[in-house]
C-alpha cells in the first residue's frame, strides 16, 4: 500500500512567491512544482483566494496582463480550499486572541490544526509568534525536510 502524500496548508505569503520574485521564491516554486508532480498535497482556507487576489493586485497594480495570468494560474491549481464552518471560525477567533494574530492568519492555523498538517508561511511575524506552539513552518524549514 502506498504511503499517504504529505499535506501542507499554504498561506498567501507563500502563494505570492509563486508569481513575484522575492526571497524564498525559489523554495516556494519548488513547493508548487512538487504539488504539480503530485508528490504532496496542498490546502488552505477559502480565504486564500481573496487574500491572493489582494496581494497580486497590490504587487502588480496597473499590470493587468500579469494580474490576469496569475489569477488564471492560481485558479487552475486544484488544491482544496476549505470552506468556513462555525467550528473553524470559533477556533480562529480563539487562536487570534491567544496569539495576538488577525483572524485571517488564524484561519490558516485552524485548517492546519483540523487537518493535522503543518502551515507553510513566508510571514516571519506569524512564524515567530506561533512556531513553537503550533505546526507552522517557514519555507526554509520546509526546504530542509523535503
Amino acid at each position: 500500500m502506498a504511503e499517504p502524500l504529505p499535506m501542507y496548508v499554504v498561506d498567501a505569503s507563500v502563494a505570492l512567491k509563486w508569481f513575484k520574485v522575492e526571497s524564498d521564491s525559489a523554495v516556494a516554486l519548488e513547493l508548487k512544482d512538487q504539488y504539480r508532480k503530485r508528490n504532496l498535497l496542498l490546502c488552505a482556507p477559502q480565504l486564500l483566494a481573496y487574500e491572493f487576489s489582494h496581494v497580486i493586485r497590490r504587487s502588480f497594480r496597473g499590470n493587468d496582463s500579469v494580474i490576469d495570468a496569475a489569477l488564471k494560474e492560481f485558479d487552475g491549481m486544484t488544491f482544496e480550499l476549505v470552506p468556513p464552518t462555525l467550528a473553524l471560525m470559533q477556533q480562529s477567533i480563539r487562536l487570534a486572541e491567544q496569539y495576538r494574530l488577525s483572524v485571517y492568519d488564524a484561519q490558516y492555523l485552524s485548517v492546519g490544526m483540523n487537518y493535522g498538517v503543518p502551515v507553510l508561511t513566508a510571514d516571519r511575524v506569524l512564524h515567530r509568534h506561533v512556531n513553537d506552539s503550533l505546526r507552522v513552518m517557514s519555507l526554509d524549514e520546509w526546504e530542509k525536510v523535503y
